[in-house]
């Protein structure tokens, strides 16, 4: 008899395939083309419990196969790869981008130093006509002060050098240079705003300004983000000079220069006055003119990144004014709380007294109305001359508010305050005429400081009046 052998598996063959047993009666079992039944059958067992690979069936598919997963594990291995080099980059530009002349912003700002330049950023809006003269008058007037120790640290004084005693004059170059830029937002059409810039850059302010940028006017962010504009496109020199930048704007006259503001000193962020005594929350420094070192320019700048979407003019006043959290050194003034509001008549009269250099344009003047002379106990709670129109229009922080809230906030705050509300003429308040006319200031061609500063202020206000009745009479009209 021929022996026949088993498949060589591991496992072991089920005993009954299709009815057929592996019983003595039937082990004699016929071959079929060479192969016995009990072979076959397990042969399509092991088929349909271990498939055949294609590797099995065909050589050339097996290769094929391993090269395609080949090329597909370099494809991977290429993209990651370059996922690696991409981040590498990345991470090489962020740091680039974060040092300074090889000195990062942590370096640089954690280490005191002394700010190399100074550079001046005053945000206006201009309109064509005598409001817009009557602005740029404002300007220049300021910067006539602030630029008058341009090529001289101290053009009055003579500093004795300690190792070889000469005397350092007003010829002198200064080692920290003074770049001026005013920023203008404008009605009216462009070119005629470029042609009025151009003939007055060339004429009064000549000397005064390097550069003016033109940007659109933006109704809730106004100076501010005139001023981070300009911050942004100067960024880079005021790294790299560790620039001490003025911010200033046109809402206010300098009786005198205020050097005194650039000092690193002072502090990171530097103002004229404290608002309040160091208990009140709400102690802060006025935004009208204060310097920034070159740290808190950038600290000022990721602020209003993240903040700057405002609802209302009061709104911004809060975050960019009368907050400080975005300062990450020491708030500095030159002035301590002089008991009020510095726009409060009483601390106005003790700071000019004492050297206070600005006169803000809408606290010099009152209105000129029998109302206010009687006692508040008797008078009327709000001045039969009260128009909300008026006080809406003249008042930008409050143009939110409606009727009814405007003559609340007159009755609690804004007659304290000093504001405009009806068209009754308006009048320079005579303790301020006197100061001014009194002032000890060094002579020029065009009078004393004090008297220019006056002229300037009743123009200023000639205008005002005019334009109240003009926006009285059009009211009316319509």
């Amino acid at each position: 008899m021929r022996s026949r052998t088993l498949p060589p598996f591991t496992e072991s063959p089920p005993k009954q395939q299709h009815g057929l047993t592996t019983s003595s009666s039937n082990s004699k079992l016929h071959s079929v083309k060479g192969h016995s039944v009990l072979n076959l059958n397990w042969k399509s067992w092991r088929l349909r419990h271990h498939p055949l690979t294609p590797c099995q069936h065909n050589a050339a598919a097996c290769h094929h196969q391993q090269q395609s997963c080949r090329q597909q594990l370099l494809l991977q291995m290429q993209r990651h790869r370059r996922l690696v080099q991409a981040s590498i980059l990345t991470l090489i530009f962020l740091l680039f981008t974060t040092c300074y002349n090889g000195t990062s912003k942590l370096a640089r700002c954690s280490i005191r130093t002394t700010s190399q330049s100074r550079l001046i950023l005053t945000a206006s809006h201009l309109r064509i006509g005598p409001d817009g003269e009557l602005r740029l008058r404002i300007i220049e007037h300021n910067l006539r002060l602030l630029l008058e120790d341009r090529y001289s640290d101290a053009a009055t004084s003579k500093e004795a050098d300690a190792t070889t005693t000469t005397l350092r004059t007003a010829a002198t170059p200064i080692a920290k240079p003074i770049k001026s830029i005013i920023i203008f937002s404008h009605d009216g059409s462009e070119s005629s705003i470029q042609q009025m810039l151009q003939q007055w850059q060339q004429g009064p302010a000549s000397g005064l300004v390097d550069e003016i940028k033109l940007v659109p006017n933006d109704a809730v962010n106004v100076d501010v983000s005139k001023w981070i504009s300009a911050l942004k496109s100067n960024l880079h020199s005021i790294r790299k000079d560790n620039s001490r930048v003025m911010l200033l704007n046109d809402s206010f006259l300098l009786v005198r220069n205020t050097p005194e503001l650039w000092n690193d000193a002072c502090g990171g962020v530097c103002g004229l006055v404290w608002t309040a005594s160091r208990k009140d929350t709400t102690r802060h420094i006025q935004s009208y003119i204060r310097t920034l070192s070159s740290c808190e320019v950038d600290n000022y700048i990721e602020f209003y990144e993240r903040n700057q979407h405002s609802q209302n003019v009061q709104e911004l006043i809060q975050k960019f004014e009368v907050n400080l959290d975005w300062v990450h050194g020491n708030v500095g003034a030159l002035f301590h709380y002089a008991g009020g509001h510095p726009d409060a008549d009483t601390a106005q009269k003790v700071l000019l007294t004492h050297g206070y250099p600005a006169i803000k344009l809408k606290k010099f003047f009152e209105t000129n109305d029998p109302w206010s002379h009687e006692e508040e106990g008797v008078r009327e709670r709000i001045s039969p001359a009260f128009e909300a129109e008026v006080y809406r229009r003249v008042n930008h922080d409050l143009n939110h508010l409606s009727d009814e809230k405007l003559e609340e906030h007159f009755e609690v705050l804004g007659y304290k305050e000093g504001r405009i509300y009806s068209r009754l003429p308006l009048k320079i308040k005579d303790w301020m005429r006197e100061e001014l006319v009194s002032m000890d200031a060094t002579s020029t061609s065009d009078g004393s400081v004090g008297e220019r500063t006056l002229a300037l202020l009743e123009d200023y206000l000639e205008a005002l009046n005019a334009a109240n009745e003009k926006a009285v009479t059009s009211s009316k009209i319509t």
